[in-house]
Order: structure tokens, then C-alpha cells, then sequence
């Protein structure tokens, strides 16, 4: 493979991991900011039900789609219970995540 090819195949793959890396991040932050401890089960509940085995395989593996994440996020929470939005959103300003 050309250097210039090969660089541009490194970018690419170093872009997706980045978004994926960061969508990561989200859900995290989602997981441990938003829902009370009592809650979480929930979540998780719901993701397992959500997604095929083979998307939870690509998530696992960090190699999941934009269709996966967006399978992951859309729709209602499983609760409104237990939700704690100022401490979420106040999240992505700290500097201690």
C-alpha cells in the first residue's frame, strides 16, 4: 500500500475509534450521572432487550454501528424514577470526569 493510502486508512480507522471512544464516554457518563445506583439495572435491562446479540457483541468489542448507538439511545428511559439531570449535564463541565 502507497504511504499516502496507508495514512489516509490510519486517519480513517483513528476517527472511528475517537467517535466511538467518546460515545463510550457518553454512556458512562449516562450510566453513572444520570441514574440513581438503584436504577441502573434498568438500563441495563432495557440494552439487552434493545439489541440484537450481535450488536451487543460490537459493542463489547468497540467495532458497533451509528445504528447501533442510536438503537441504544432512542426512546424512552425504562424509568423516570431516579433520574438525576443537573448532576448529568453539570458533568460535562467538571474537569474530574
Amino acid at each position: 500500500m502507497p504511504l499516502a493510502d496507508a495514512r489516509v486508512a490510519v486517519q480513517e480507522l483513528a476517527d472511528e475509534h475517537r467517535w466511538q471512544s467518546m460515545y463510550a464516554r457518553f454512556l458512562n457518563r449516562l450510566l453513572f450521572r444520570l441514574v440513581t445506583p438503584r436504577q441502573r439495572h434498568r438500563l441495563f435491562r432495557r440494552f439487552y432487550r434493545v439489541l440484537s446479540d450481535d450488536a451487543i457483541e460490537r459493542f463489547y468489542s468497540h467495532r458497533f454501528t451509528a445504528g447501533d448507538a442510536a438503537k441504544i439511545i432512542v426512546g424512552l428511559p425504562p424509568t423516570v424514577i431516579g433520574l438525576r439531570p443537573i448532576r448529568f449535564v453539570r458533568s460535562f463541565f467538571r474537569r474530574d470526569n
